[in-house]
């Protein structure tokens, strides 16, 4: 029979129970506070998927490979997309550039390239600069030449970029700043550049006095007459790429794959005296966005690497040392390009030659669309 006071919940016996309540209803309250910061930490985590490295074996690919992905990139907002390439403006080019310097020569002609008509304009400038304009816009004065002399950003034998400082500034102005006025510059010329990320060198007069001594010394045949260099040369050499939602836009081509700095779409050197080189290639507008796009897991694509150099009829061994995310402009009409997440891997041959039996190395580069995986050519 039950007592008077009706019939008691189960979990909270009368008498000595109640503290068997008291631990379920600070079960249930840990739930309620904290399972929504657990779930929400747990969301975060799972957005990037990928690891900083991956190591692996199979099919006789060695992967230890190094995952390159912007840190704070949101993965829910890679998404397709459509883009045109950008070329400059000769009449702003000009204006922005030529504005208080005499043209002392020049030579305008024309091309057919891709069923359209592409002027090609070469000036010459009285204080010795050049300007060249067509796909492709590039300035150049005296002293960029001389730069080429004592900075060897290329990894060749001659490499001496390791020599200067990509941290300092020099106090005639921010490397922030002077990059800016680059930006701005370069869209007065007739582009919309957007969001770019950049790295620079802080070049000064000391290392590059150095630097000079050293590639004379070492019989460089491109130095004619050496510098004397001081303060006033001290200089930035700015690398940078385009970024769409949070990816940088890969820039690089069948001929020349790779990704380094000295295939970046912008260079330019700024000194005290001003813009003393600048580069654009191969710049894009956005025209539309596309369809937001799920990722497909590492493994997969590994396996996709592992079967294209793993079944070559080849002695030579294939080691996956880096792969990066990158959005590519694949080219879907004359001027017109669709943007697709794309990994670039870069892998490393090595192996004897059948004719000369010396060893080689060499690197390749492959592409893979992060949606599908499948090869895409660039």
């Amino acid at each position: 029979m039950a007592e008077k006071g009706g019939i008691y919940p189960p979990f909270f016996n009368k008498g000595g129970c109640a503290m068997n309540y008291k631990k379920i209803f600070m079960a249930v309250l840990y739930v309620c506070l904290f399972m929504p910061l657990i779930s929400q930490n747990m969301v975060m985590a799972s957005e990037n998927i990928f690891p900083e490295k991956y190591i692996n074996k199979q099919n006789g690919v060695t992967f230890e490979t190094n995952i390159e992905v912007p840190e704070k990139l949101d993965f829910s907002k890679i998404k397709t997309g459509t883009a045109k390439l950008q070329y400059p403006k000769s009449e702003q080019a000009i204006s922005e550039i030529a504005a208080d310097i005499a043209i002392v020569d020049q030579d305008i002609s024309s091309i057919e390239w891709k069923g359209k008509t592409i002027d090609i304009s070469y000036y010459t400038l009285e204080d010795g600069s050049t300007l060249n304009l067509d796909t492709i816009l590039t300035y150049t004065t005296p002293f960029f030449d001389d730069i080429l002399n004592v900075f060897r950003v290329e990894k060749t034998d001659v490499f001496n970029a390791d020599n200067y400082s990509q941290e300092n500034n020099f106090s005639y102005i921010s490397s922030e700043d002077a990059f800016q006025y680059i930006v701005d510059m370069i869209n007065r010329c007739g582009y919309e550049l957007g969001e770019t990320n950049y790295e620079y060198y802080a070049l000064d007069a000391e290392t590059m006095q150095q630097q000079e001594i050293i590639a004379d010394k070492a019989g460089d045949n491109s130095i004619s007459e050496p510098r004397e260099w001081n303060k006033e040369d001290d200089c930035y050499y700015f690398f940078a790429e385009q970024v769409y939602e949070g990816l940088p836009i890969y820039y690089g081509n069948q001929t020349f794959p790779d990704d380094g700095v000295t295939n970046r779409p912008v260079q330019a050197v700024y000194s005290s005296r001003g813009v003393e080189g600048l580069y654009v290639n191969k710049v894009y507008s956005i025209t539309e966005s596309g369809e937001k796009v799920s990722l497909l897991e590492f493994d997969k694509l590994a396996e996709k690497i592992s079967d294209k150099y793993g079944n070559l009829l080849t002695s030579a061994s294939y080691y996956v040392n880096r792969a990066k995310l990158y959005y590519m402009p694949v080219a879907v009409g004359v001027e017109d390009y669709e943007l697709r997440p794309v990994w670039l891997f870069e892998i490393h041959e090595k192996g004897i030659d059948s004719e000369t039996e010396n060893e080689y190395e060499t690197t390749l580069y492959t592409f893979l669309d992060a949606q599908t995986g499948e090869e895409v050519v660039v």
